[in-house]
């Protein structure tokens, strides 16, 4: 994830906003998050995987796609009334 920006950055390489809505659509088509519909919701799914990476260093260790994933998760959760 060397290639992402840091969050709040104005340019974000076509690499890192694939590999994270990637792992949003994979999430959100099997069930495990339940994003609202809104129009701006893959710009926002980019902004919560940023935010979260730049947030947590000490996390940095783990796989991106988990880290990702529990940014998603955190964000979207599924649960009463939401499903």
């Amino acid at each position: 994830m060397n290639l992402c920006p840091r969050a709040g950055s104005t340019h974000v390489p076509v690499d890192c906003t694939g590999y994270f809505l990637g792992i949003f659509d994979q999430m959100s088509s099997s069930g495990l998050i339940c994003p609202p519909e809104s129009p701006l919701l893959g710009a926002e799914a980019i902004v919560i995987a940023l935010k979260s990476l730049q947030d947590h260093p000490e996390s940095w260790h783990e796989a991106p796609v988990y880290l990702i994933g529990e940014s998603f998760k955190a964000a979207f959760p599924c649960g009463k009334g939401r499903e």
